[in-house]
């Protein structure tokens, strides 16, 4: 377990990496102890679960013990949300998951429940669109004049994964900050809450940006 700000911050927060060798999660997790960092009144204990399920179970149980005020927790497995959620239900702390989605009968388990994360399918829908429009627009992409579009490569904005790690940490810190003080999950924040959830820009395309 490391410790992230210095120890006389009075807010603790809890959270969890399914495991610091991935890629991109190792970008999540430098974005969120630099947005820790940044606070000196919240001091976060960051935890390896190392790709265990078990293990991440052990280590809400060890910051619960702990006294955290707030946990955020990246799942191994979003199968286990329930039991994560049960654990921090009894001791009436606050639970932020992120990157990796609850169901929403778990989140809808307990009110201090909340997800962050990108909407992958709306993201989806909305690049289809663009290409539907640019196809219709430029006839002298259909090579060989049969109306059919066969094949199409989709790739995010170079040096997107970046952008994308750093708001889904900032808004996973954020919201556990606030939850941590006893305050509403986005208060004071950029971020909407929609169903318990907040969903951060994927890959660099979202309703702002659809023109």
């Amino acid at each position: 377990m490391g410790f992230g700000t210095q120890a006389v911050a009075s807010t603790t927060v809890g959270f969890t990496i399914y495991k610091y060798d991935d890629n991109f999660m190792s970008v999540v997790r430098q974005a969120i102890e630099k947005e820790a960092g940044q606070d000196s009144d919240t001091r976060i204990l960051m935890n390896d679960s190392q790709n265990s399920q078990s293990m991440q179970n052990d280590q809400v149980d060890v910051m619960l013990a702990r006294g955290v005020q707030a946990l955020a927790i990246n799942l191994v497995d979003p199968a286990a949300a329930p039991t994560i959620i049960q654990k921090a239900k009894m001791d009436d702390v606050p639970i932020v998951f992120y990157n990796k989605e609850p169901s929403a009968k778990a989140l809808a388990s307990y009110d201090k429940a909340y997800y962050v994360g990108t909407d992958s399918k709306e993201s989806g829908i909305i690049q289809g669109d663009l290409i539907a429009q640019q196809w219709k627009a430029n006839p002298s992409w259909d090579k060989n004049g049969d109306g059919v579009l066969s094949y199409v490569l989709l790739k995010g904005e170079p040096g997107h994964p970046d952008a994308e790690a750093h708001s889904q940490a900032k808004a996973t810190f954020e919201l556990a900050r606030n939850l941590a003080n006893g305050k509403a999950a986005t208060e004071g924040t950029q971020w909407e809450l929609n169903n318990k959830v907040v969903r951060v820009p994927y890959v660099g395309v979202d309703k702002s940006t659809l023109e």
